[in-house]
This record gives structure tokens, C-alpha cells and sequence, in this order.
């Protein structure tokens, strides 16, 4: 049996840094787009803007203006009362995304202090989203006797679905990997 997790895990190791920095920006925003309603407006808009000015910081390769504002207004607005607080689903995708995107970019451009700890991975991102989509599922069942199914099929359903996307935007991997011809085998010349 094929593990869709598993399979998705692999793949994103394998993929180039460039495509796994966009990869946690897509899976933010799609958990955005199927979490966002439990979010005030004010705080999905923010959300939203944190992650296009991320997804425009590490096409530019750097930090720039935009995403300090959004980053400062992510904070401001989700210290709110009305604004989520630190266990909202959605929002703690976004907020975990822009690090696993624009960590080392923001650290570089004095927008955060240096962390010691490595960004978190898009990986990271892809389980965080998937767990999002499993409680956002399983609060809308209704019957707490079959929540956990639930969650678990709305995790699945996650899961393959990034899967879908990493495979409609990342090329073969092994194309990339020093040391490989264009077929991916070793390449016995050097």
C-alpha cells in the first residue's frame, strides 16, 4: 500500500530548495482557503497578504519592505482580541510558512533576529496543514463518535492534494542532484 504521506515526504526532501520554499507558501494558502472562514476578516487579509509578500520576498531572493509590514501587521492584528491567538489553525500555517520560505531572507534583512534553530521544513508545513484540515473537518462533523475518521480522511484528502501539487510543479527531482545525468542514473564520467 502506498502511504500518500510518505510518498509526499520523499518528494519534498528530494525537491530543490526554490521549489520547496514556493511548495510551503501553496500549502499555507490552500489551508487558508479551506480554514480561513473560522478567522475574522481582518485576520484571513492579513493572513493573505503575509503570504504574498513572502511568495514575493523569495521570488526577488530577498526581504524586502512589503513583508515587514505584513509580518508587523500579522502580529498586531492576531494579538487582538478578535485576532485568533497563537493556536488558530490557519494562521499558525501562514506564520509557519513565511519561516520555512523567508527565515534566513528575514534574518539577513534584520526583519528577525537570527534563530538558532533551522527554519521549519516544508514538510513541516504540509503536516501542520494537514492536521488544520483534520480539526477544521472534524469540528464541522458534528457527531464526536466519528470525529476521528473524519479528521483522518480530511488529513488524506490534505495529503493528496499536495501531493497533486507537488507533482504539478516540481520536475524530477533527480535531474537536479549533483553527480546525475538527465535520466537521474549516476553519471559514471567523473
Amino acid at each position: 500500500m502506498i502511504i500518500i504521506p510518505r510518498v509526499l515526504a520523499t518528494l519534498l526532501a528530494e525537491a530543490d530548495e526554490h521549489h520547496q520554499r514556493a511548495l510551503a507558501l501553496d500549502f499555507a494558502e490552500h489551508t487558508l482557503e479551506i480554514c480561513g472562514d473560522r478567522l475574522g476578516p481582518t485576520l484571513r487579509a492579513t493572513c493573505a497578504e503575509l503570504l504574498a509578500a513572502a511568495r514575493e520576498a523569495v521570488v526577488l531572493g530577498r526581504a524586502h519592505e512589503r513583508l515587514g509590514r505584513a509580518y508587523g501587521d500579522f502580529h498586531a492584528v492576531r494579538a487582538t482580541p478578535t485576532g485568533g491567538g497563537v493556536s488558530d489553525d490557519a494562521s499558525g500555517v501562514a506564520l509557519m510558512a513565511l519561516f520555512s520560505s523567508t527565515q534566513r531572507l528575514m534574518e539577513a534583512a534584520g526583519l528577525v533576529v537570527r534563530m538558532r534553530p533551522a527554519p521549519p521544513s516544508c514538510a513541516d508545513v504540509a503536516r501542520d496543514a494537514q492536521a488544520a484540515a483534520g480539526r477544521r473537518r472534524a469540528e464541522d462533523a458534528g457527531d464526536p463518535a466519528g470525529e476521528a475518521s473524519v479528521a483522518r480522511s480530511a488529513r488524506w484528502e490534505e495529503a493528496r492534494w499536495q501531493l497533486a501539487r507537488v507533482i504539478e510543479t516540481v520536475p524530477d527531482p533527480s535531474v537536479f542532484r549533483p553527480g546525475r545525468t538527465d535520466r537521474g542514473e549516476a553519471d559514471k564520467s567523473t
